[in-house]
Parts: structure tokens; sequence; C-alpha cells
């Protein structure tokens, strides 16, 4: 699916465009990458967002693992007490398979 929305010249990446002081209290960085919630890979307009949202309602709170260009993939727990990530989303468009665990690697 990432291959073809990328061939399809349609977005295949969550990104961070900006933070706010939770999302910073979070440790997101603009550039970070929205990669995996609750096992299952993050795409634009999959309606990923309000899935987190209800899931931190019911007191749920599944690890995200978010995509660091010069880190790698690391995961993120929403804080229970509060409500979203404290950061402005795009859809960007990335060669799938790109991705590295570390810097330089």
């Amino acid at each position: 699916y990432d291959a073809l929305l990328f061939a399809t010249g349609q977005p295949n990446r969550v990104e961070v465009k900006d933070v706010m002081p939770l999302g910073r209290a979070h440790g997101l960085q603009p550039g970070d990458q929205f990669w995996e919630y609750n096992g299952q890979r993050i795409f634009p307009h999959d309606g990923y967002l309000s899935q987190m949202r209800a899931d931190q309602a019911t007191g749920l709170v599944q690890p995200v693992i978010i995509y660091r260009p010069d880190q790698g993939f690391f995961p993120i727990y929403m804080k229970p007490e509060k409500q979203g990530w404290g950061v402005t989303t795009r859809p960007v468009s990335r060669v799938p398979g790109q991705e590295t665990d570390s810097a330089g690697d």
C-alpha cells in the first residue's frame, strides 16, 4: 500500500510540521513521522488520529512508533491526562524503504 500511494503521487507519510509545548513534552520534533499505532502502519487519511483519541478517552494507552530520519524508530506514549499530541501534521510523500534504524545504518 505504501509503494502504491507513492507510485500514484499520493501522500504516504504523516509528518510533524509544528510542535507546541505538549508535543515537546512528548519528545516530538518537526520532521518526525507517525509510523505505527497499535501494530498498524499509519497512513494519511486512514483515521489513525480518531482511533488514538477514542482509545485515550477510554484510558487505553498504546505505543506510537515514531520515525525520526536522524535517529530511526522509537516508541512514545500519549500522556493519558492530556488530549492530543501537541503538534500539527501534514501528509507527505516519501520513497518507501529508505528508513533506517539509526543514523549511518
